[in-house]
């Protein structure tokens, strides 16, 4: 748990990593002692995808913005890196592995958009707050998405949540979002989190199971050596046949 807190924090602003911090010592601190010895020495690994020292700045400053609901002014580069300048109202931050991205309502286009945080060059908080106003909030984009599957092609971040449970309850998209249509994800994250944790836990389990029995994960990757070769071997002649080997 220690190091899954170490790599965290360089995933993300100094604010939050802050808090991170804050929040694992009081966790730890609560734990009877065997729990927290067992907690310190927990085998849960994150790679540590460090963010530059910019996007986490811009990330810390659009999370308390959207906090604090004011409106942004920004100047950004598409995928192409056409240049844009856009005032929006920041509705959420969102973290994929690799990079944040943030959903806002742009008042350029008059519709929801995503933008990739680290692609934006100049960010500007305004003194202008605002309210939720119908068509304008996370939650109507959500409903938008739970609508119409097609919304997801422009909403990447509600995408990937969607597609991971589609995945683990081996049901369609179009099934997801039937199932929680209306609900919003308020309903739906913690959904997806008990269903990741109901699919992974025999995973985690099987692995612990072979990590104390090395001979038996020595025969089985000795098997599957073997079955991969048999499989590709009919391929690898075949190849060594068309260069006269």
């Amino acid at each position: 748990m220690i190091k899954l807190s170490d790599d965290m924090r360089k995933m993300v602003d100094p604010a939050m990593a802050k808090d991170i911090q804050t929040a694992l010592g009081k966790i730890l601190s609560v734990l009877p002692p065997a729990a927290r010895v067992s907690a310190e020495s927990l085998a849960l690994f994150a790679p540590a995808i460090a963010l530059d020292d910019g996007t986490r700045l811009r990330l810390q400053t659009l999370r308390e913005a959207v906090q604090s609901r004011n409106k942004l002014r920004m100047d950004y580069r598409d995928v192409s890196g056409a240049p844009s300048q856009r005032v929006v109202r920041p509705l959420g931050c969102f973290y994929w592995g690799r990079v944040w991205t943030f959903s806002a309502w742009c008042e350029l286009r008059q519709d929801f958009r995503g933008f990739r945080i680290d692609r934006i060059d100049r960010i500007e908080v305004l003194p202008e707050r605002f309210r939720d106003e119908p068509g304008k909030t996370l939650a109507e984009m959500l409903r938008r998405l739970q609508a119409d599957p097609a919304e997801l092609d422009g909403r990447p971040e509600a995408k990937n949540l969607v597609t991971i449970y589609s995945a683990l309850a081996d049901e369609s998209v179009a099934e997801v979002l039937a199932r929680f249509a209306g609900q919003g994800f308020g309903a739906f994250k913690p959904a997806l989190a008990e269903l990741a944790v109901e699919t992974l836990q025999p995973i985690g389990a099987r692995l612990a199971e072979l990590q104390r029995d090395p001979a038996e994960l020595d025969r089985l990757l000795a098997a599957g050596a073997e079955k991969a070769r048999s499989v590709a071997a009919p391929t690898l002649k075949a190849a060594y046949a068309a260069m006269g080997l």
